[in-house]
């Protein structure tokens, strides 16, 4: 069977790694703070990284134009809406708890954990099991 690629596919795998690039350097930077580990040289390295990510999904949103479209399913576009909706309510009610009990300490992993199993009805939603693997990944991280 002969794959079609489609200019959503590739705009949406390039948003998708932009975020991923965009968190995964927030989180990695917290987390040399956290270790003491955050200087010039580990803030140079994290930036040069961030922009040489940040430039290859640019690069993949911008080519996608090379590909015809698709009509997007409204029902994909709902279902992924209530996914992130309830992720990041889930880590409102998290951290206005966390806080409430002086649980602060716990609040990094837990905010993990929720991305993490947010990430996994995603991965079947977009059919890509990459999600589920890192979903997985981030909730044993969290563990």
């Amino acid at each position: 069977m002969e794959t079609v690629y489609k200019a959503n596919s590739f705009r949406g795998q390039a948003i998708g790694a932009m975020f991923f690039t965009g968190f995964g350097a927030i989180w990695l930077g917290l987390s040399l703070y956290a270790l003491g580990w955050l200087n010039a040289t580990s803030s140079t390295l994290l930036a040069v990284g961030l922009a040489t990510l940040s430039l290859g999904c640019f690069a993949l949103y911008r080519n996608a134009r090379r590909w015809p479209t698709r009509v997007e399913d409204p029902r994909m576009a709902r279902t992924y809406n209530r996914v992130n909706s309830a992720q990041w309510i889930a880590i409102f009610i998290v951290g206005f708890t966390f806080s409430r009990l002086h649980l602060d300490a716990y609040l990094l992993s837990a905010i993990t954990a929720i991305v993490g199993i947010h990430l996994i009805p995603l991965a079947k939603l977009f059919r890509r099991d990459i999600h589920l693997v890192t979903g997985m990944v981030l909730v044993l991280w969290a563990s």
